[in-house]
């Protein structure tokens, strides 16, 4: 706790220093962490009011990078708060920085924040043109991490626009490719939507292959919330085939994680 505390101390210490000596840059990349670290524990308006401050500070310089980063991130928080409109406004912002610098790598993200922005309201086709675009752009600039989550985002709407072939092979194609560059993340991730579009096909047996592969790979890595997800879908399936105790058990195994990683707490329920 103590040091946690002396950190806190050190990081505020440096922030006031440095308004103080008027360095509006470093300011604004301070205030741009502590909005992410606020974003990360889920304290989204918070993380909003640091983002907004960073950028007062920086909208007078001429780091058009870390303008667009800072925009994008108050984009993504008005996303979870469901103000779609204000999203927009933001990535259209970035976005448009984006295009009069000729900053194509920020590009494809704005690309496929406003195609996520899209997703989430249900509009498929306008999600599924914006992710195509950014796949577009990391295909020219051969960004591999970048290639696989676009494809698994076109994935990911194809199942929503019941396409299933297709979203099967999009999904495949960003595994081959978080497998060459051994994201584990990655694996984990598309692994657990490729089983989710096996379960909604009523394709247990290959789900429950994808899903026991998702969760030893997490295992492996010491993804504990990732598990927490993996075992849910597990318990999920064999729920569905009436396989009652392997169900419980799993279900058993993700509320013990739950419990640990302080998702659930025993003591409000």
């Amino acid at each position: 706790m103590r040091k946690l505390l002396f950190f806190a101390l050190i990081f505020y210490s440096s922030l006031i220093y440095s308004i103080e000596k008027n360095n509006d840059y470093d300011s604004a990349v301070l205030l741009n962490k502590q909005g992410d670290s606020l974003y990360a524990k889920g304290k989204y308006q918070d993380a909003l009011k640091k983002y907004n401050l960073a950028f007062d500070y920086i909208k007078n310089t001429d780091s058009v990078k870390t303008k667009i980063d800072i925009l994008n991130n108050i984009g993504i928080i008005y996303d979870y708060s469901g103000n779609y409109s204000s999203a927009l406004n933001y990535y259209l912002k970035a976005l448009h920085k984006c295009e009069k610098n000729n900053l194509n790598a920020k590009k494809a993200i704005t690309y496929n924040n406003i195609g996520a922005l899209y997703f989430l309201k249900s509009q498929y086709n306008d999600a599924l043109d914006y992710f195509k675009k950014s796949l577009e752009i990391e295909l020219e600039l051969n960004n591999k991490l970048g290639i696989a989550q676009s494809y698994e985002n076109i994935g990911i709407i194809n199942k929503n626009l019941n396409k299933y072939s297709n979203a099967e092979n999009y999904y495949l194609k960003a595994y081959k490719i978080y497998n060459q560059i051994n994201n584990k993340q990655g694996l984990s991730n598309v692994l657990n939507n490729l089983g989710a579009l096996y379960f909604i096909q009523k394709k247990y047996d290959k789900a429950l292959k994808v899903y026991e592969n998702s969760y030893q790979i997490q295992k492996n890595d010491s993804d504990i919330l990732g598990q927490i997800y993996s075992l849910n879908n597990l318990g999920e399936v064999y729920l569905v085939k009436k396989q009652y105790d392997l169900s419980k058990e799993y279900f058993q195994k993700s509320l013990k994680f739950s419990i640990k990683k302080n998702i659930l707490n025993p003591k409000n329920s």
